[in-house]
């Protein structure tokens, strides 16, 4: 008990948990599985050998020595063993439960498959599916970087749903899905707005009632004042000459614009006296 409480704060402080999805040699479809690391410099080497005695697992150098860096290793548990581990860290887990079960949600629809020949287990697209958006939710979960804040919109709006993972998802938690919470499966609303924390929809109908028709032309602004922001003649001039010296091909539409501004002239003709 007091051990899996210790190793459960390193995995908070300095591990993490996650699911691995290799390829399947010769199949299509990919193999999820649990896993757990934890990575500490060469000082705390012998904490890593005794969390190694007591659930399994590999050490591997993760970084070599260098000029700035000590040598570091990590230690690595997948599949089965790391379910395992992970059963018995759970309780002591407080940074980094929400990602355990996620991790042990693939690992019993790992074994609910069905086996192929009593030898190998036939992954389905169903499963799969679930899969893959249990490890990106546990993905953006370990996801390093300032938290978005979840602020509700200046405009009132009613909140619709946030992505998790590969999927859009309620507010509403749910006992029978993957992540926790229930899979929006609502129709889109036609009118609304979203941000880093979802989407809501806009407290105004999609069309308006009172609309009056009316064109581009009726609201651009036009008159003699407004040449100051246009192109010069001799602007258009150099553009074109500087595009022939570096043989920079300019679309056809854009060269007649350009030859029909160089072609006027901002200067008075003469007058004889």
């Amino acid at each position: 008990m007091t051990l899996d409480a210790y190793a459960a704060g390193l995995v908070d402080g300095e591990g993490c948990i996650y699911v691995t999805n290799a390829a399947r040699k010769g199949v299509g479809s990919r193999s999820y599985s649990a896993a757990v690391e934890i990575g500490m410099s060469v000082k705390a080497i012998s904490l890593l050998r005794m969390i190694k005695r007591e659930y399994g697992g590999t050490i591997k150098l993760s970084r070599p020595a260098t000029d700035k860096w000590a040598e570091a290793h990590a230690w690595t548990i997948v599949g089965e063993r790391a379910e395992a581990c992970l059963l018995r860290l759970l309780p002591h887990l407080v940074l980094k439960q929400e990602q355990a079960r996620l991790a042990l949600r693939v690992m019993e629809i790992r074994r609910s498959l069905v086996p192929v020949g009593g030898v190998t287990a036939r992954w389905t697209a169903e499963a799969a599916s679930r899969c893959e958006a249990a490890r990106l939710s546990i993905q953006e979960l370990n996801r390093k970087g300032p938290e978005v804040a979840m602020e509700e919109p200046v405009i009132p709006g009613r909140f619709v749903a946030r992505p998790v993972g590969d999927q859009w998802v309620t507010d509403q938690g749910s006992l029978w899905s993957d992540t926790g919470w229930e899979p929006f499966s609502e129709p889109w609303p036609t009118s609304g707005f979203g941000g880093p924390g979802g989407f809501w929809t806009r407290p105004t109908s999609e069309y308006p009632s009172d609309a009056v028709a009316s064109s581009l032309s009726d609201i651009l602004e036009t008159g003699p004042h407004l040449q100051k922001y246009s192109l010069s003649p001799k602007s258009a001039a150099g553009i074109l000459r500087r595009a022939g010296v570096r043989k920079r091909l300019l679309p056809p539409s854009l060269v007649a614009a350009l030859e029909e501004v160089a072609a006027r002239t901002t200067t008075p003709p003469r007058q004889d006296t």
